[in-house]
């Protein structure tokens, strides 16, 4: 139980990401953090983000919302591409070097998460039509979907979690 674990961690209530520092266990030590497929607190489930979807050196683990047979969760990422730049002569105007840049920004990145598979794959009507399978109702709905709307994305994830609930023997 998290009583029983000491470390460095971050809760941000308004993204539902948990930044963490550090964890360890008394009679263990410290715990890799790069091992741990999730965490969860106060009763939410949270799934780690791979390194090279952040630009941070910390592991972080963002919460599943809502849990269910498919799951949302959503994250802050760095997106890494190289853009060509050129140098240009003061005097004529014209370039005389060429070359590509790295660069690094962030981007809001939106996923869902089968619960039986553990596959983690974009937020899209696509994706969704996928997993939903045999509701045929769900599917024509999400098929009709003119573009990408999150809430309604949402919505049908809600749909599908109330028509098949998770079951756990105790």
């Amino acid at each position: 139980t998290w009583d029983q674990i000491q470390g460095t961690w971050f809760y941000n209530p308004e993204s539902g990401v948990t930044t963490v520092v550090e964890l360890r266990v008394p009679q263990i030590g410290a715990l890799p953090l790069d091992s741990l497929w999730g965490i969860c607190i106060s009763g939410q489930p949270a799934v780690r983000i791979p390194r090279d979807s952040i630009s941070r050196t910390s592991v972080i683990f963002a919460q599943l919302k809502p849990v269910g047979a498919i799951s949302y969760f959503a994250y802050e990422g760095a997106l890494r591409d190289t853009i060509e730049v050129a140098a240009y002569n003061p005097v004529t105007g014209l370039p005389f070097r060429k070359g590509k840049v790295p660069r690094s920004s962030s981007t809001y990145r939106t996923r869902i998460l089968h619960f039986q598979t553990g596959e983690v794959r974009p937020l899209s009507a696509e994706n969704l039509i996928i997993w939903v399978g045999s509701d045929a109702e769900l599917r024509r709905a999400l098929g009709q979907l003119r573009e990408t709307d999150p809430e309604k994305l949402l919505r049908a994830i809600e749909v599908y979690n109330q028509r098949n609930p998770i079951r756990f023997n105790k």
